[in-house]
């Protein structure tokens, strides 16, 4: 571990040689805190890291979550009084899935959906 100016201390990560000013648990931060604040009204819940890749000084960073008005499962059945087991219409569409790409110094460059039918 090594202390960095700013008071953290965090592995050193090399790029080519250089030191990184930011690792990848920072990034994975800085793209949950863009998320929250881009997404303020709209009661973002259940958010987490998908994916994480470093390229060409970039972070790119996946974060899936879920809306408050986005369904949780499959609509409620009449019941007769026997419990449901019918799996959820389609887990993947009540989450939503945004890549964050970060600069490595901390600036957030883009936000993307994440089409999560495609392979990245």
């Amino acid at each position: 571990m090594q202390r960095r100016p700013d008071g953290i201390e965090s592995d050193v990560i090399q790029n080519r040689g250089k030191e990184l000013k930011m690792n990848n648990v920072e990034a994975v931060q800085k793209a949950k805190t863009y998320i929250l604040e881009v997404f303020e009204d709209e009661e973002i819940l259940e958010l987490g890291l998908e994916e994480l890749r470093f390229e060409h000084s970039v972070w790119e960073v996946t974060i899936g979550f879920r809306r408050r008005w986005q369904r949780s499962g499959a609509p409620p059945r009449p019941s007769l009084g026997l419990p449901s087991f019918s799996p959820p219409a389609n887990p993947t569409r009540e989450r939503t899935y945004k890549t964050v790409r970060i600069r490595d110094d901390g600036t957030v460059i883009e936000m993307k959906h994440r089409d999560v039918s495609v392979p990245a």
